[in-house]
């Protein structure tokens, strides 16, 4: 009695339980060299929202051109939106003077006693991107395509976010 009912005892419950996959594709680029790592910042500014946990004082004497890809983007793309998280140098404070009446690109400062090891985390359209620059003769980015691990890292920047207190 009960061999006979145990294929629709498993059938039920192989029915109630929700068949999903779990798991998303992943895809790990790296990109060596200035002109490749430059191919990272040109693909996140296509984005419509782009989060940076940034530090601008090796960055600027690296890549300078990238201010003004930075605000390019606006008139090349006019619906991104751009939020940076950044350490307090003085570098930082320039820049957000600089640029803070642009209402499409916005800053908070870390606490002066946080300090960022990758000079430049950017998250976009389901990637997340590392830049180091720390090396000027070894210049490397890596992009993380999860969509899992993108949106844990935009829930957590958008937390940071929160807590944050406006620029002064």
């Amino acid at each position: 009695m009960l061999q006979e009912k145990l294929p629709a005892v498993i059938s039920l419950l192989n029915s109630s339980i929700p068949h999903t996959n779990k798991t998303s594709p992943s895809e790990i680029k790296y990109y060596k060299g200035k002109a490749r790592v430059k191919i990272i910042y040109h693909e996140a500014l296509n984005a419509t929202h782009l989060r940076t946990y940034y530090n601008p004082t090796e960055a600027i004497n690296l890549f300078p051109e990238n201010f003004d890809l930075f605000y390019t983007s606006f008139t090349n793309n006019p619906k991104i939106t751009i939020r940076e998280i950044c350490e307090d140098t003085p570098e930082t404070r320039h820049q957000i003077k600089l640029h803070s009446s642009h209402k499409k690109h916005l800053w908070k400062i870390l606490p002066k006693d946080i300090k960022l090891t990758a000079n430049d985390i950017l998250i976009y359209e389901g990637k997340v991107a590392i830049i180091n620059i720390g090396d000027k003769n070894d210049l490397s980015g890596v992009v993380l395509t999860n969509r899992d691990y993108y949106n844990n890292s935009v829930q957590l920047f958008d937390l940071l976010w929160r807590l944050l207190p406006e620029p002064e």
